[in-house]
């Protein structure tokens, strides 16, 4: 059909069979996506290239939010950040990077031969993750994303943590220490204390406040089962003079007896802990404030002194987590900075390796994770099985709930 013009005019008319397949047509749900595209957006939002530093949170009531019936922030001065809760104007800063580093530290390191390394450090505030609701979405994204989330590295900061005196109470309570008859503890023993540090009960004082028991206890022991990289940072040694130092930075329990325990702990929670790096270093960088605090410093010692070398206590302590963690691919050295040190204990001909003789620990790691993966190929090349996974995934099940008749009528079936 044409007009006067003669352009021509084109009817159509749809039919309803192409309305119903309209009307059926649904929008791309998100498990729709092919498996590689959804561990993209995983990864996207779960993997980012930092390591996280798990903190205790506090909950606000909304009446201390609230002053003149209008929703107001809890007040923080504009220099600083809230680590748990922070406010607009700081997040909008930490997205901008603006204002979030501090100031570098430098630490002279004599590691490989007669080569002087220098470590540089710095602190850095940052964003948390985004997307982190898709982990409530339903089972599917949850098992699927949970995998991904917990291959983050996460930093435990033991420093400042514990009293000298923690563990000097109760000490069967702890995994690896004597019954309470004084006899010795079996790995029945140590499987019991240590789910019992899990649970919702009464903690004793290292348990309550230990920033790693607290973090597991917090995401339950499936998603303490995926988590594949840890740091753990602190001091072999204690302070224990007054020097010019802080009371809270005094007389505290010395990273060498907390390691003693999350040796057990990571063994039996963690199955699947690829890598572990300890550092020797204290995250309390206010303690240089004023120049008399640095020269005055104070005496660093072991919790129980003896005649071994310092080196020597190390190693022992290296060698312990090395073997009692067998399915440990790379134990790696961290950093290392004293924050308070004598100036006579740095004088000599060079920089020592504070690590001393341990180094050989961590490649007899390396070369027992080589070992592994040959006799692995060899196996898969003869044609055996290989198992694969340590965990599978989280499955939320149901309990069956009895009434009083059906147990009765149980209890009647059984007695016939």
């Amino acid at each position: 059909m044409s007009d006067n013009d003669g352009f021509s005019i084109a009817h159509s008319k749809a039919t309803t069979k192409g309305i119903k397949n309209h009307q059926r047509r649904r929008p791309l749900l998100f498990l729709d996506l092919p498996h590689k595209i959804r561990d993209l957006i995983y990864h996207h939002c779960f993997l980012p290239k930092k390591r996280f530093s798990p903190q205790d949170w506090e909950k606000y009531s909304v009446y201390k939010c609230q002053w003149n019936g209008r929703r107001q922030f809890i007040p923080i001065a504009k220099d600083k950040y809230d680590k748990k809760t922070p406010v607009d104007g700081a997040v909008e800063d930490i997205q901008r990077a603006e204002g979030i580093y501090t100031k570098i530290q430098h630490h002279a390191n004599k590691r490989h031969g007669s080569v002087i390394e220098i470590k540089n450090t710095q602190k850095q505030t940052i964003s948390g993750l985004i997307g982190i609701g898709l982990l409530g979405t339903n089972q599917q994204v949850y098992n699927e994303a949970s995998k991904l989330l917990y291959r983050n590295t996460f930093v435990i900061n033991t420093a400042v943590s514990h009293c000298r005196n923690n563990l000097n109470i109760n000490l069967h309570l702890y995994p690896g220490f004597p019954n309470k008859n004084g006899t010795r503890t079996t790995g029945r023993d140590n499987t019991r204390r240590i789910h019992k540090f899990l649970s919702k009960e009464k903690q004793p004082s290292f348990s309550k406040y230990d920033p790693l028991l607290m973090f597991l206890r917090t995401i339950g022991p499936h998603c303490a089962s995926l988590i594949r990289s840890i740091t753990s940072n602190g001091e072999f040694k204690t302070v224990t003079d007054d020097g010019e130092i802080h009371p809270r930075y005094r007389d505290k329990l010395p990273f060498a007896d907390i390691l003693n325990i999350y040796t057990y702990i990571l063994n039996e929670l963690c199955p699947d802990l690829k890598t572990l790096t300890l550092d020797r270093i204290w995250d309390i960088w206010r303690v240089y404030d004023s120049p008399a605090d640095e020269s005055e410093g104070a005496e660093w010692t072991w919790a129980l002194e003896d005649e071994r070398e310092d080196e020597e206590r190390i190693s022992e302590i290296a060698e312990k987590i090395a073997k009692e963690l067998p399915n440990l691919k790379s134990l790696q050295v961290g950093e290392c900075s004293v924050p308070l040190i004598r100036p006579r204990e740095n004088s000599g001909d060079g920089v020592k390796d504070p690590w001393g003789v341990a180094v050989k620990w961590f490649g007899f790691v390396k070369d027992r994770e080589r070992v592994r993966v040959l006799e692995e190929m060899r196996r898969i090349r003869a044609g055996e099985r290989v198992e694969q996974g340590v965990t599978g995934d989280r499955v939320f099940k149901l309990k069956p709930v009895q009434t009083k008749s059906e147990a009765k009528q149980e209890e009647l079936l059984r007695s016939s």
